[in-house]
């Protein structure tokens, strides 16, 4: 993550927190990660133009879960 925050310019103040709290929650084993501040927003206000989907190397189950948990599944139409 810190490869592609840096390739994207996000700040380090912006990525250093959030790898850490990733890394930190992984290895305890806690299945809830958190959104940047305003994702679940941006992602209703793209739904509302577009018809959204998730192509993951994770299983479909496991995305729909995550998202799940951040009220965000049923904005997306296919998750594979």
């Amino acid at each position: 993550f810190e490869e592609w925050g840096k390739r994207i310019g996000m700040s380090e103040a912006h990525y250093k927190p959030y790898l850490e709290t990733i890394l930190q929650r992984t290895t305890s084993g806690a299945a809830k990660l958190p959104l940047f501040d305003g994702v679940l927003e941006l992602l209703e206000s793209l739904r509302a133009e577009h018809e959204l989907g998730v192509i993951t190397a994770n299983t479909a189950s496991a995305a729909t879960a995550f998202l799940s948990q951040h009220g965000a599944a049923e904005l997306f139409s296919e998750i594979v």
